[in-house]
């Protein structure tokens, strides 16, 4: 078979989808039609549960102790993810850690009788 022309059209659906037609007329065979559904992938989407792997924190602990460990559930072994301390509410504590890749770091050594 030799192609002779071709034609594609993009229709857009619902949820993400679209079907792509690629319409191709051969010199030998006559015109053929393929449809193909393709999908649309958000790829830059947050997750959407962050997990840390404690709940406590000891004191007296050493300036640069790691206290936790944030994962993300059913992520893929391509994902990758960047965690911060952000200011607003709730964040009037963020100078006592710090986040170095995925892990959670004590900034201040806690006593909590004084």
């Amino acid at each position: 078979m030799v192609l002779r022309s071709a034609v594609m059209t993009l229709f857009a659906g619902g949820d993400g989808a679209y079907t792509l037609l690629i319409e191709g007329s051969y010199l030998d065979s006559g015109i053929t039609d393929y449809d193909f559904t393709l999908y649309a992938l958000n790829q830059n989407s947050g997750p959407a549960d962050i997990d840390l792997s404690n709940a406590t924190i000891d004191e007296n602990l050493l300036v640069g102790t790691v206290v936790g460990v944030f994962s993300v559930p059913e992520s893929g072994p391509s994902d990758t993810f960047v965690y911060e301390l952000v200011t607003g509410a709730g964040s009037a504590d963020n100078g006592d850690f710090t986040i170095v890749s995925n892990e959670l770091k004590a900034a201040v050594s806690f006593d909590f009788e004084t």
